[in-house]
């Protein structure tokens, strides 16, 4: 990088981008750089934010597909009972819960209906959390399902 009289560098922050502006010119037009810059990085921050007008996230999507699919929703929730089988694999288990509880109504919904504080159901629902068979089945019950047993695939008679 040349460092000299006449270049010029603006930065700023948008969430996790560094933007920078480099500019050239002399102290006679340094007003009008600045002027020019900031006006360079708010056509920047407007036309970003109108690029991410229509994204929709994964978990939006996600929720929403739940929502709309019942038998999608049951597959999803057994495939995710499974998992918390597997101390690897709970927390996956544990968050696809969650995405139930919260593509039929919200977690504070859920809680209520269920008669579970808003807070430990989040606290239960979490990565690390550890729902007792009260919260389990009370949550599952408020979203319409069930639980069930079947014989493992390869358990011996």
């Amino acid at each position: 990088m040349q460092i000299g009289a006449g270049y010029r560098v603006y930065c700023g922050r948008h969430g996790k981008t560094i933007v920078l502006l480099l500019c050239g010119g002399d102290k006679g037009s340094r007003s009008a750089n600045i002027k020019r810059a900031k006006a360079l990085w708010s056509e920047w921050k407007r036309a970003s934010m109108s690029k991410l007008k229509g994204v929709v996230s994964h978990h939006e999507t996600e929720v929403a597909e739940l929502r709309a699919d019942r038998g999608l929703a049951v597959e999803y929730l057994k495939a995710a009972m499974e998992s918390l089988d597997n101390p690897d694999d709970r927390a996956e288990g544990l968050l696809a819960l969650r995405t139930v509880a919260e593509a039929y109504g919200g977690l504070g919904a859920v809680a209520a209906e269920a008669r579970i504080s808003r807070e430990s159901l989040y606290r239960a629902l979490s990565p690390k959390g550890n729902p007792t068979l009260k919260t389990l089945l009370a949550v599952l019950k408020t979203v319409g399902m069930r639980l069930s047993v079947e014989p493992e695939q390869h358990a011996h008679a």
